[in-house]
């Protein structure tokens, strides 16, 4: 359900549930729902989603939750899904 709700934005490109992404080389996870230029084809995403959604539930591993999080967000300095680029600072050029 969650998926239809961000699919609905106009900005966004396309929502995928389930994806696996790679954030560095030894690690792969499955996230519930990604945002972004996702790829239509089998396999890995190298990297992580601009946007990535993580449901959670009492009784859950905190730990692994918050291990999971944080390897998705050092994922998102990779290149590889076209996520929006750094914008300079304000009045500086790239």
């Amino acid at each position: 359900m969650g998926n239809l709700v961000l699919a609905s934005d106009p900005a966004v490109q396309s929502v995928g549930v389930d994806i696996g992404f790679s954030p560095s080389p030894k690690t792969l996870r499955a996230l519930d729902l990604a945002v972004g230029e996702l790829p239509d084809q089998a396999g890995w995403v190298q990297g992580a989603p601009p946007l990535a959604v993580e449901y959670a539930d009492t009784g859950q591993d905190e730990e692994e939750l918050q291990l999971k999080i944080q390897e998705t967000l050092r994922g998102r300095h990779s290149p590889c899904l076209g996520g929006a680029p750094e914008r300079p600072p304000e009045g500086g050029s790239a």
